[in-house]
Parts: structure tokens; sequence; C-alpha cells
């Protein structure tokens, strides 16, 4: 491994996550690919998450410390450090595939206008148990017109980008709840972004809850504020009061995830096509391929209606 320039610089903030820590930390270590730096910022817990870091001894960990501000302020600090030609993401509650760095490098080693891939996902509850999978858009035309019409179509610590791309860009900003929506905004200005059908990743549902605190009504809102600051080529220096002034003034309240919806029609099919003993690789292929033409014709008619 070169020491000096790793090929992948991983970055995961870490806040009061002791709980899960050491298996998310592990699915790293335990990458077949192994020329990368792990950048793990402690986003001022309280809890054990420090002594869980440091009881790793592997010198490709790099431990910094912050007061807490936020995970945009932590993966800003923390891809102030990075070294890598390309940047990986990960969360303190999550689980990599062993191949998952090896896959991803390969994707974007070989499309050089492709700037970020991200993957699909397998999702668990708190004991690990699995709950189902995503089917996410594949094709790069119709992820780009979701992020400008819709939300974001990528999964945000499955992400491989290249460090080069990100630094043209204004990176993480401070925008809680979208700090990464409003990146993937940037990022698609600059390439392509793609994810691929298989998983890669198990994504970890807490407390039954998604990680917000606003209605989905809210999040439209902000996102549409995003995609007009961007469109109009702003800075987020010239908004971003503004746009914290509108997410403070919501009410705040937990809204629950239902687990049952995890188990959606794209799972129904999926099950349906394991009958007549397809591979799961065809399976998935034809479940995105669905639906990344189903959404291609809806945004077709949406932007007629414009």
């Amino acid at each position: 491994m070169n020491e000096s320039m790793p090929l992948i610089s991983v970055v995961m903030p870490v806040f009061n996550g002791e709980k899960y820590l050491a298996e998310a930390i592990n699915s790293i270590l335990s990458q077949t690919f192994t020329d990368f730096e792990f950048i793990i910022v402690n986003d001022g817990s309280t809890d054990n998450s420090e002594n869980v870091i440091l009881s790793y001894s592997d010198k490709r960990i790099k431990y910094l410390k912050q007061d807490n501000s936020g995970v945009g302020a932590a993966l800003r600090y923390g891809c102030s450090f990075v070294r890598g030609k390309y940047i990986a993401r990960m969360d303190a509650d999550d689980i990599s595939f062993p191949t998952r760095f090896a896959t991803q490098l390969k994707s974007l080693e070989s499309h050089p206008d492709v700037v970020l891939v991200s993957t699909a996902v397998y999702y668990i509850d708190e004991a690990g148990v699995q709950l189902g999978r995503s089917f996410p858009f594949t094709n790069p035309k119709v992820i780009k017109d979701v992020l400008k019409f819709s939300g974001s179509p990528i999964c945000h610590p499955a992400v491989l980008m290249r460090t080069e791309s990100y630094m043209r860009t204004e990176g993480y900003c401070d925008l809680q709840p979208l700090e990464d929506y409003y990146l993937w905004l940037q990022l698609s200005k600059i390439g392509l972004l793609i994810n691929l059908s298989t998983p890669y990743l198990y994504y970890r549902v807490l407390n039954t809850s998604v990680s917000r605190s606003i209605s989905p009504d809210q999040y439209h809102f902000l996102r549409s504020f995003l995609q007009d600051r961007v469109a109009m080529g702003l800075a987020a220096d010239c908004f971003v009061d503004e746009f914290k002034a509108i997410y403070c003034g919501y009410e705040k309240k937990k809204y629950l995830l239902d687990k049952k919806k995890l188990i959606s029609v794209e799972s129904v099919i999926n099950t349906l096509l394991k009958t007549i003993c397809l591979s799961e690789s065809l399976i998935e292929k034809f479940i995105c391929f669905v639906k990344n033409y189903m959404m291609f014709f809806k945004l077709l008619c949406l932007k007629k209606m414009l």
C-alpha cells in the first residue's frame, strides 16, 4: 500500500454511535481493496465512541475530533484532510460489503465521465435483521432529472466520488438536513452520477424513524429552494442563512417510518421473479431498468407541462 498517498480516503462522522460503531469500522478495515486511509470524525460524542475508535491500532485510521456541529460540518472537516484520488463515504451505524470499494473503484476508473457512484442497499433494523432492499435509478440522465425535479436518488453512505470533482464544488455546506443533496446538485453539473443495481451496503434503519424531523412537504420545499439557487448560480454563502432560518422555523416532530413500506411493489416483483428461477443479478437489473424508464417518461411528461 502507498502510505504517503492512498487511492481512497474514507470519511465517516460519528456522534454517539458506540452501539454499532465497531461493526462499521470492521466492515471498512475488512475491504478487499486495502489502499485507503480512514478518516473518522468524532462530532462531539458524549458516549463511549471515542474509546471504541481508539481501541483500533490500524495505521490507516486518522482520528479527528470537533465540538458537536452536525454531520455537514463533520464531513466538511473530514474532507479537508483527504489525500486520496477518491472519497468514500461511510456512516457509523451501517455495514459495507467487503468488495464495495473494489467494485465502485472499477466502475469509476472505467468511466472517466462519471464523478460519483453509489449503490443499492439492504435495509436492516437495530438487530441487523434484513427488512428489504432498494432498487435505485441507474441511468445517469434519469438520476440528474430526479435530482432536478424531485428528491435525492443517491444513497449518501454508499458513495464513492472523485476528490478532484468534490474540490471543484463548494463541498459540504451548513445546509442541514440537505447538505448531501446540495453536493449532488453541484456534482451533477460537473459529470455523471450513477448507482450500481447490486447492494454493497447494509443501511440501518434505527428506532423505526427516518433521519428527519420535518414533514415530506417541508423537505420538498427545502429541496426546491436549493434547486432554484443552484439554477441561479448562487453560492451557498448567499443563501445559507435564509435556508437555516426556514428550517429552524419548522416545527420539529418525529416522523415514523413504517417498516412494512420497505416491502414495496419492487420487492413483490422481486419475489415473483424468483419463482421463475431468475438469478438475483438479472432480477435487480430488470427492476432497475423498468424503474428508470417509468421515471424517464414521467419526467418527460412533467417537462412538457412546465
